[in-house]
């Protein structure tokens, strides 16, 4: 086998049967025929001497050397993609794609304004979004499916920064006892019927019950955002959720006829952060580097402030930026340490 035998093409197949579960889907992505995409993987085969998928009833997955090749190709395409994004923005044309993995509360409060602004800064480059829970954010980061992420918990194998302070908060129906209190104790609400969020924060509810000695009744385990707080609605139960995934309401404490969210006491901030790929011996690969350069100008005037907290704010001097509760965008998006607050 030589370096020739394997090619671009070849890997781009690949990925996009992983990505699409299908050859037929992975085709049409393509734009080429089944056929061809067949050929293509018994061509890479063929070049690595070795099966690379299996195919069943069950779907396609890949086989030890397959999983093993998957982010070197996602890899290798990316640093190709750059090489291209270089030479575009040399010549004055920004093209390429950016793959963002974020969870719900950020994709929907967060990143809307900060998209808009990178897309009429840079009309050519394709935007690409996964919505998933913290760990699928993450995987996507590890393997190469995106090239940045926003999560809301720490993630093992990966450099974050915060960009945002998300508050915790109660939510309950607004018929309920406690619906009259400014602020909750999770002692209160130890007898109460508890919607364990799994959309992502159940590791951090669950620490948050722990620390506070509390023994969470836990009637209901729901992923959805949306029927999780219906739920509430019905009268169900309480829940505890981030403000920003509280997307039923403004950022405020006012509660619907229905329901009402309420401070807990003692507060409790989530950060939410974007995290990248740590490699030893470097910051980022080329690729982070260069998306996040584009990415830098965007922040400015996206990140809207949390529950009437105003961000800080830089003088147009030093480049206006914003942070949250004295959070700062990295170093390595050219941006000054924000002061403490």
């Amino acid at each position: 086998m030589t370096t020739s035998d394997v090619t671009l093409a070849q890997l781009r197949v690949l990925l996009a049967i992983i990505d699409s579960g299908s050859f037929t889907l992975a085709a049409e992505q393509l734009g080429i025929t089944q056929s061809g995409v067949s050929q293509a993987v018994a061509g890479l085969e063929s070049a690595l001497q070795s099966a690379i998928l299996v195919r069943d009833r069950h779907g396609i997955t890949p086989t030890a050397l397959g999983d093993k090749i998957l982010s070197h190709a996602r890899i290798a395409l990316a640093h190709v993609e750059c090489i291209q994004q270089e030479a575009a923005v040399a010549v004055g044309l920004a093209t390429g794609r950016l793959r963002l993995g974020s969870v719900p509360s950020a994709a929907t409060r967060l990143l809307p304004p900060l998209l808009r602004s990178f897309r009429r800064r840079h009309p050519n480059i394709e935007l690409v979004l996964l919505e998933g829970t913290d760990q699928e954010v993450r995987e996507w980061v590890l393997s190469h499916v995106v090239d940045v992420g926003f999560a809301g918990m720490p993630l093992k194998g990966l450099r974050a920064q915060p960009i945002a302070m998300d508050e915790m908060l109660l939510v309950l129906p607004q018929a309920h006892q406690l619906a009259s209190h400014t602020t909750v104790r999770l002692e209160q609400i130890a007898a109460e019927p508890f919607l364990m969020s799994k959309g992502g924060c159940e590791p951090l509810i669950r620490m948050l019950f722990k620390t506070a000695g509390v023994k969470p009744q836990i009637t209901l385990e729901v992923r959805e955002m949306m029927t999780l707080l219906s739920l509430v609605k019905e009268g169900l139960g309480v829940t505890i959720v981030p403000q920003l995934a509280n997307f039923h309401k403004p950022l405020s404490l006012r509660g619907s006829n229905e329901s009402c969210c309420r401070q807990l006491n003692p507060v409790l901030f989530l950060p939410v952060s974007l995290v990248w790929k740590a490699f030893p011996h470097r910051r980022l690969t080329l690729r982070p580097t260069f998306l996040l350069r584009g990415l830098e100008p965007c922040f400015v005037g996206c990140l809207p402030p949390i529950d009437g907290r105003t961000c800080l704010e830089l003088h147009p001097g030093n480049r206006t930026h914003h942070a949250y509760l004295g959070l700062g965008l990295p170093d390595y998006l050219g941006l000054a340490q924000m002061p403490s607050s």
